[in-house]
């Protein structure tokens, strides 16, 4: 059987997926964090930085476009959270912009409300998506990327030691 090399590492990783989940895998992961981060606020300033109202709701329009391509045409599901993460932003959804999208683009918020945010939702509670094609580009991993790089402020000397009789 072959095996792949990764940037010098033990010669049994073959991919990004299983390093991620390995102790060397952290500066992956952290990567994954802030590359997540960074579309997220990208999507943010892009909209919120916008003075022209109409502008902004262009660039609502066009991110929602983006996050559909992604999500059912090339299954990008890392890309598709991450400007999901940004379009939800409290401070865009909450705002008079929003009503004014919903408005101005009626067919678009109905594929965001009952296709897009249906499925981001699913993602967050890890709930099982349904999808029409199994071969995925990037799975949606950033929450195990957050759970496996903070996993490690648990202190263990702090956990309470459990004392098993047969072994005393």
């Amino acid at each position: 059987m072959n095996k792949c090399k990764i940037v010098g590492l033990n010669e049994s990783i073959c991919s990004g997926l299983e390093l991620m989940l390995l102790p060397e895998g952290t500066q992956l992961r952290k990567d994954l964090i802030i590359r997540h981060e960074c579309l997220k606020y990208f999507v943010i300033t892009t909209i919120l930085k916008q003075t022209d109202q109409s502008k902004q709701l262009e660039l609502i329009r066009k991110w929602m476009n983006i996050c559909d391509r992604l999500e059912n045409g090339i299954n990008d599901h890392f890309g598709f959270g991450s400007i999901m993460f940004g379009l939800c932003f409290p401070r865009i959804q909450n705002s008079t912009m929003w009503k004014s999208f919903g408005q101005k683009y009626p067919e678009t918020i109905r594929l965001f409300e009952n296709n897009l945010r249906i499925r981001f939702s699913n993602y967050l509670n890890n709930s099982r998506i349904s999808s029409s094609s199994s071969d995925s580009c990037l799975p949606f991993i950033i929450q195990l990327c957050h759970i496996i790089e903070c996993s490690h402020i648990v202190d263990t000397n702090l956990l309470p030691k459990f004392v098993d009789a047969e072994f005393d």
